[in-house]
């Protein structure tokens, strides 16, 4: 049978033979297999989460956002209450020493002038028909007290002096003491201004027309 190409079949054989490689040179080309690694997926950023603690600081400012301006305002309404009530107990005892004694508290029992301690000491002591008081109660210091020592101290600066004044037309040096008297006619007040009263929450006209120094007549 002929062959193409003109060969024999022993002689292809042979040079496919010559073609193929060696068995060393077969291993030292062949290049060996690296494993591959699976890609890890990608990470999403994490978001940071608060801790327990910064829970906490946050609800405490949230709570005292809330309650800062309520307590403030409940002090100003407590200091505007304990100032009415101080008023009204201390001209009830104001009245009835001049019930007793046929004058109002404040004068200096042997001139007869105006006098801040004297003001004090006759409404919490004991005192005698004349006006000189006693810290107990010994003949003939028998009328008294008033009111229940010490004086009580205005509300809006804290201060329990009296300044007493002769008349209303007699000048008042606000802010001096914490109350302000009068002799001739008896008026008790809180030694301040308008806007003190404002402050704590009293602003009705006809409250600070009350609790304040009165200048003038009647």
């Amino acid at each position: 049978m002929p062959y193409p190409l003109g060969g024999s079949r022993s002689g292809r054989r042979s040079m496919a033979v010559s073609a193929m490689p060696t068995g060393g040179d077969a291993r030292a080309t062949r290049q060996p297999e690296t494993p591959q690694l699976a890609a890890a997926p990608a990470r999403s950023p994490r978001r940071r989460s608060f801790s327990l603690m910064e829970l906490v600081l946050v609800i405490i400012a949230m709570l005292a956002a809330i309650a800062v301006p309520r307590v403030s305002h409940a002090a100003r309404s407590a200091k505007g209450k304990s100032l009415a009530m101080t008023l009204t107990h201390v001209r009830h005892a104001i009245e009835r020493y001049y019930a007793e004694h046929g004058r109002y508290p404040g004068y200096d029992p042997e001139t007869g002038g105006p006098d801040d301690d004297a003001f004090v000491n006759q409404l919490t002591q004991y005192s005698d028909a004349r006006g000189k008081s006693h810290a107990t109660l010994v003949f003939p210091f028998i009328y008294g007290p008033y009111v229940r020592a010490p004086f009580p101290a205005s509300p809006l600066n804290e201060l329990n002096t009296v300044h007493v004044r002769a008349n209303l037309t007699d000048p008042v040096i606000v802010h001096s003491t914490g109350w302000d008297a009068v002799l001739a006619t008896g008026h008790f007040s809180a030694n301040s201004s308008p806007e003190d009263l404002a402050r704590v929450g009293i602003t009705d006209p006809g409250g600070p027309a009350s609790m304040l120094p009165q200048i003038g007549g009647g």
